[in-house]
């Protein structure tokens, strides 16, 4: 009999555990199959780690205002959820969604005027779910004309129920490469001191150029927090640099 397919996975746990077989019983005791023990199989539920070979698929698409307004709700919905979730604090104090989704429109107009690019994560959270918006990211583009080489990462957020999929690091990947095919090759971003993603950012190549402290209220508390600053110079920095037009270099 061929092994059992792998099972649904619970917390990063193996749930059930295929017995395999070293082929047919014989009644001499060759041939039985592995892990017959209940104890034993048990044991190996609790330890072995296991990673879907091919999990959900997130697809990325880039906000564009006349077609996605609709969904800004759900934006502003993710944000108060990472605010109730991770104590993440950006730009409101309490955790109302009008306000958050306030917030979102005001970036999405400035998608209209070439000041910012969203981009955002579509995937079906439960299984056999439809596709909704599970994670988003921002760039903002300084108008000064003498800042057209770098831009300003924003907003990289995951929703609870969406977490440790690479979500982050995907839309982190993908913004990245849109900043440089724009010319804008040099990228900022800041984050409070002391979280996850302080620790990740170096991981993928950015620099920490230091802390400023009690830099950002904390939502609840209202007590002063620290904050990091990183940037990362893309990998044609100083080589595509984009004038704004009417700023061409002369022949």
């Amino acid at each position: 009999m061929s092994a059992p397919s792998p099972q649904t996975h619970e917390a990063g746990v193996l749930r059930y555990c295929p017995i395999m077989s070293a082929g047919p019983a014989t009644g001499h005791g060759q041939g039985r199959p592995h892990l017959r023990s209940s104890r034993r199989l048990q044991r190996l539920r609790l330890t072995i780690p296991y990673t879907p070979s091919e999990p959900p698929t997130m697809q990325l698409v880039i906000y564009d205002h006349a077609k996605h307004q609709d969904l800004l709700p759900a934006f502003g919905a993710i944000h108060v959820a990472c605010m109730e979730y991770d104590h993440f604090t950006a730009n409101i104090l309490t955790c109302d969604a009008a306000r958050a989704t306030a917030l979102y429109r005001g970036y999405a107009e400035e998608t209209l005027i070439g000041r910012r690019i969203i981009l955002f994560g579509m995937a079906p959270v439960d299984e056999g779910g439809h596709p909704e918006v599970v994670a988003f990211v921002t760039l903002e583009k300084p108008p000064s004309e003498t800042s057209a080489c770098r831009a300003d990462v924003q907003k990289l957020l995951v929703s609870p129920r969406y977490r440790r999929k690479g979500a982050a690091r995907t839309l982190l990947s993908k913004i990245e490469q849109m900043a440089e095919e724009e010319g804008r090759t040099l990228l900022t971003l800041s984050t409070p001191a002391g979280t996850p993603a302080a620790r990740v950012y170096p991981e993928l190549g950015w620099i920490s150029v230091g802390v400023v402290p009690q830099y950002e209220i904390e939502a609840g508390t209202h007590e002063l927090k620290d904050e990091i600053f990183f940037y990362k110079m893309l990998p044609s920095h100083g080589k595509n640099v984009k004038l704004p037009e009417g700023n061409e270099r002369p022949e």
